[in-house]
């Protein structure tokens, strides 16, 4: 990450009304971190397992009932947490979209105030229309999209050590790879585009 994407980043997260949004934003992060690794890892595990046991045949009729009910259960568990976690991710991408741009426009107003010079409204909600869309594109990738990525991975990471050491480990040093790759491929591209 560049000097001037940092300073735009901290500016960007001084606009935003923090206190307002915290109990909501630890809600999320919390369904976050608790639905995805039992979304991605622990009931995929577990069905494989039921229905390894019941291919086996190594069974009873009630087992079979069990791990039918106990399947629509998780799935019931997983839409609902899902719910909850878009919902409040919706509205944290709401509150911090509108955050930004009051405080952009508050800014605008008190520059305009103290330099005294012709407010130009036809640049200004030119501006006001495009550069809003560019943050609430960056906010909305980042709570829906970063954060469960990030925290899928990391669960990912723990059923491989979990499973066996040694695929964890080898699956760190492909996710560090990869970020290196990523991260060295990104800067050509972003030379080119100035």
């Amino acid at each position: 990450m560049q000097k001037q994407d940092r300073e735009i980043i901290d500016e960007l997260m001084k606009m935003v009304r923090w206190k307002e949004i915290q109990r909501p934003l630890i809600v999320y992060s919390l369904l976050v971190l608790i639905a995805l690794p039992i979304e991605v890892v622990i009931v995929p595990y577990w069905i494989m397992k039921k229905i390894n046991r019941i291919s086996n045949k190594s069974f009873k009729k009630e087992e079979v009932v069990q791990t039918i009910a106990l399947f629509f259960g998780a799935i019931l568990f997983i839409k609902v947490f899902s719910y909850f976690r878009h919902r409040i991710g919706d509205r944290l991408q709401y509150k911090i979209y509108t955050d930004i741009k009051e405080q952009i426009m508050q800014d605008i107003m008190d520059y305009y105030k103290s330099s005294q010079k012709e407010l130009p409204i036809g640049r200004l909600m030119a501006h006001m229309d495009n550069v809003p869309y560019v943050m609430e594109q960056i906010i909305y990738k980042s709570i829906t999209f970063l954060l469960p990525e990030f925290v899928c991975v990391l669960a990912v990471m723990g059923f491989f050590f979990f499973v066996d050491p040694v695929l964890g480990c080898i699956g760190i040093v492909f996710l560090v790879t990869m970020m290196w790759v990523i991260l060295k491929r990104v800067r050509g591209p972003r030379e080119t585009a100035k």
